[in-house]
């Protein structure tokens, strides 16, 4: 089976923990949310609002559009940008059915969505992404995003049979449909690896080193299979990847490798998948790359399973505009 490197991305990243919660809001409001920890999503269902940061400008939302948040800063929703905001606690703290309400009317209505991302690569996705990614309600990607989050909240909400699985896909698929515009709309203005899955000369051999992670590669393979001579490859891979592609196939190797070790693997299993020829060689590697020895991520990795609950909640993320405490917010109510 071919590997897709966004589709590898996002597997790497593990998103998950879903949680909704809703704002109703009116005539002159603001409220300031603390930065998130994970993407956010907005859909806003009716009205018009802005949004903005310390650090970013004012971004206008009507009713349709999708917004998503990196998660990297507090953030203002606001109805106008006069308005002095309330904090998020004061909104949402015992909000009935997880539903905020503010201001003196009931004009604007949106549904957020949380998903956290993997603890030690979930900076994968984040640090490629700009502050905030709008998606207008004439995109189609608006629509799927919108029509995924009310899924979302139902899974949430329901607590039916298989919906843990159900929240997890759902994840990926917001995820990649978000993804697949930035890159649609970016195109050249990219950055790092992710440009270059999307380069018509570099993307390919990126493919191959997803494919065959454990082959050893060299760069006159990889130039051959793009058509390209060895130093023009070597030259445009680094100009934008920002790495050379030996570098970048160990980087993506080291990430695996966590991923397989974190999962249970044993060092020498690791070793041989990723094409080392001897579990020392990988091991200085690995250290070489991260710091720290491949033993001490089993050994975390064990430790954990030794340690953890069976709480079915525990660990999950907060809801958007809200505390962990809100509740799951009834999609009835907001029509």
């Amino acid at each position: 089976m071919h590997n897709d490197p966004i589709s590898d991305l996002i597997a790497l990243i593990d998103p998950r923990m879903i949680v909704t919660s809703a704002l109703v809001a009116g005539g002159d409001w603001a409220v300031r949310c603390p930065a998130p920890d994970g993407l956010k999503f907005v859909a806003m269902l009716q009205g018009s609002a802005w949004v903005y940061s310390d650090e970013t400008p004012a971004l206008p939302l009507e009713g349709g559009d999708v917004l998503l948040l990196n998660g990297t800063l507090p953030f203002v929703l606001a109805g106008n940008l006069a308005a002095t905001p309330l904090d998020a606690s004061e909104v949402f703290t015992d909000a009935e059915s997880g539903i905020g309400k503010i201001g003196t009317s009931t004009g604007v209505r949106m549904i957020g969505g949380h998903v956290a991302l993997d603890r030690d690569r979930g900076h994968l996705l984040i640090d490629i992404l700009p502050a905030a990614i709008k998606l207008g309600r004439d995109r189609s990607a608006a629509a799927g995003v919108r029509a995924m989050i009310r899924r979302l909240d139902a899974e949430v909400r329901e607590g039916r049979i298989g919906g843990g699985g159900a929240i997890g896909q759902l994840a990926q698929l917001i995820i990649l449909d978000v993804l697949r515009y930035h890159l649609e709309e970016t195109g050249e203005g990219a950055v790092g690896w992710l440009r270059g899955v999307t380069d018509q000369r570099i993307g390919p051999a990126i493919k191959h080193l997803h494919d065959r992670p454990e082959h050893g590669w060299h760069v006159e393979e990889l130039a051959r299979l793009t058509g390209m001579s060895r130093t023009a490859f070597s030259q445009r891979f680094k100009a934008i990847t920002g790495i050379p592609p030996v570098a970048y196939l160990t980087k993506w190797r080291m990430h695996l490798a966590e991923q397989k070790l974190a999962g249970g693997a044993r060092v020498a299993q690791v070793a041989h998948a990723l094409g080392y020829a001897s579990e020392a060689a990988f091991s200085q590697a690995f250290k070489r790359e991260r710091g720290l020895p491949p033993s001490s991520i089993a050994e975390q990795s064990s430790s954990a399973v030794e340690t953890a609950g069976f709480d079915r909640n525990a660990g999950r993320g907060a809801p958007l505009f809200a505390s962990a405490g809100s509740k799951a917010l009834a999609a009835e109510d907001l029509q």
